[in-house]
């Protein structure tokens, strides 16, 4: 009797013991890590702007990586997470944040995880006061900012949470939103995050860790440029184009200088910082190549090195870019030792000598930095470009649309126009409708342009009927018809004076018909910059035209004369 008495004692005891371990487990609460996603510091309890600092967003359950401007050391970010309530109801529980130094999150030992530390405190990870007003610690959330949230909790800029503000329903997914500085963490390195209950005991399951990366040492970012053609001179003054702007004068065997301001955007200074030019034809950079060696340059080499009347890593001793803080060196090698230290949060100017080679006619050719030392692309940001060259005799075209009631060429339009169409829309019988697109031409050709039309489709319906009544060809333009038993399309261009010193459309009403060959509509003998002239589009429908829905393609030309 007395072994029966004791069995159940002991059994009791057991019990009692697990449930001390693991409270909520005998509550029947159970949370799991569902998403997050990261925003800078702005102030307000909502926060308006995803990391990272500047125009590109990182997206929800998104690492920070080197390439999103991670933290660098003192920066304080902020990260929204959404916990899903597995089941349970209870409204007092409590939650902390933990970090751990590490790529992959899962499967990290217990032991290795670590406490966010408070406001001030010690350790690559801390809390941190935004000193606002609008937001305290454990201030409640207005809003949720993830996809999935349906709670908002409260605001915490140190451990532990408050008392959370609002219950969550078994299946609702609740949001708190974290304040966290970079202390001391070291350059480069990955941190998991997550949160657990405030005693340390972690979540029943993690389906997305938060992954942080600290800054790089030294991060590069191209500013401001221009080119120059004096190359032997240390300081050059003879420019091609103004700041920033594309040179669309150049020719193959031309040797350039290139001045470009890359500043350093992350507070961390550069050792030995070596510097080399990457050009492509694509402004994304999709297909990059390098500018090569002086030495291994031949006649098909497209881009190469030259000597700029200075040696390799030279200073430069006069800057020329008005956004430069700091001189730096001139390049004529891809891959010489460097001895130059760019200092933090400098916008230094530096030169690269290139000679064009085995350059394709026509082609637009962009540059940017490499910085061959830490290995890392020099990006532009905002409203900075990358250097770019137009090579041999180059034009562009540039459309724009025309509101209806402007008055010009002898009409007044009935339609608004944008640059890639001319919506008629809904037409009456023997009603003459006109539209307009302004035309934009800029030529480097020493003997100017031509500007052409062509009917890549006709206007027809969807039965294939035409409208094509109007005859009158471009080197007879008429008058249009005082009356039109179907239907009627044709155009008329604002330039008096065409090639040959034809002044056929000199007169208002003078109309010629859509083909499908290249009729010249504008001509310039020499080069210009935004010349102006207007395309005249005039429709009328008869009593015997088709009913029904017509469209049709139609291609401006623009071709540099011999």
């Amino acid at each position: 009797m007395k072994k029966k008495y004791l069995q159940p004692y002991k059994l009791v005891t057991l019990l009692l013991t697990l449930a001390l371990a693991v409270p909520t487990s005998v509550f029947g609460n159970e949370w799991a890590q569902a998403m997050y996603r990261v925003y800078t510091i702005d102030g307000e309890l909502t926060p308006n702007d995803p990391w990272s600092p500047g125009a590109y967003d990182v997206g929800e359950n998104t690492p920070v990586t080197l390439s999103d401007y991670p933290p660098r050391p003192e920066q304080p970010m902020r990260v929204r997470v959404a916990l899903q309530r597995i089941n349970g109801s209870d409204q007092t529980q409590t939650f902390s944040l933990q970090y751990v130094q590490e790529t992959s999150c899962s499967s990290i030992p217990e032991e290795d995880w670590e406490f966010v530390n408070e406001i001030g405190g010690d350790g690559p990870w801390r809390g941190y006061d935004i000193a606002a007003s609008s937001t305290v610690d454990g201030a409640a959330l207005p809003s949720t900012t993830l996809s999935v949230s349906n709670v908002a909790q409260s605001l915490e800029e140190q451990n532990p949470t408050a008392t959370m503000p609002v219950s969550v329903s078994a299946g609702e997914y609740a949001e708190w939103d974290w304040i966290i500085q970079n202390h001391d963490a070291p350059f480069d390195t990955p941190y998991c995050f997550r949160m657990v209950y405030s005693d340390g005991t972690p979540l029943e399951s993690y389906n997305e860790h938060i992954l942080i990366f600290t800054d790089a040492p030294y991060t590069p970012q191209s500013q401001d440029w221009r080119f120059y053609t004096d190359e032997e001179n240390e300081t050059p003054t003879a420019a091609l184009a103004a700041v920033n702007t594309t040179v669309t004068s150049t020719i193959g065997g031309d040797i350039l200088k290139l001045r470009m301001t890359i500043k350093e955007t992350m507070a961390g200074p550069g050792n030995n910082i070596k510097m080399r030019l990457q050009y492509s034809t694509d402004s994304n950079f999709t297909t990059v190549r390098d500018v090569i060696p002086i030495s291994d340059c031949t006649a098909t080499s497209t881009w190469c090195y030259a000597d700029g009347g200075d040696d390799d890593d030279d200073a430069i001793t006069t800057q020329l870019l008005g956004d430069s803080t700091a001189a730096g060196v001139h390049n004529e090698s891809p891959s010489s030792t460097s001895t130059y230290d760019p200092a933090a949060n400098e916008a230094t100017e530096w030169e690269f000598t290139i000679r064009s080679y085995g350059v394709e006619h026509e082609d637009t050719y962009y540059f940017r930095a490499y910085d061959e030392t830490n290995q890392q692309v020099v990006t532009t940001e905002g409203s900075h470009t990358y250097p770019n060259v137009s090579i041999g005799n180059t034009g562009v075209l540039s459309m724009i649309g025309i509101n209806s009631g402007e008055t010009l060429g002898g009409i007044t339009t009935d339609v608004t126009t944008t640059p890639t169409s001319i919506p008629f829309s809904t037409v009456s019988l023997s009603t003459k409708y006109q539209a307009a697109q302004k035309l934009v031409i800029s030529t480097t050709n020493p003997s100017g342009y031509q500007v052409g039309i062509l009917a890549k489709s006709p206007m027809q319906n969807h039965f294939g009927v035409e409208i094509n009544e109007f005859t009158a060809d471009n080197s007879s333009p008429t008058a249009w018809p005082s009356h039109v038993s179907s239907g009627a399309f044709g155009y008329h261009t604002t330039d008096p004076l065409l090639a040959g010193n034809s002044n056929r459309f000199a007169a208002d009403d003078t109309y010629a018909a859509f083909t499908t060959s290249t009729e010249e509509i504008a001509f310039y003998p020499e080069p210009i910059t935004d010349a102006e002239e207007h395309l005249i589009y005039q429709i009328e429908i008869g009593p015997e035209q088709a009913s029904g829905i017509y469209s049709g393609s139609y291609v401006y030309v623009l071709s540099p004369l011999l």
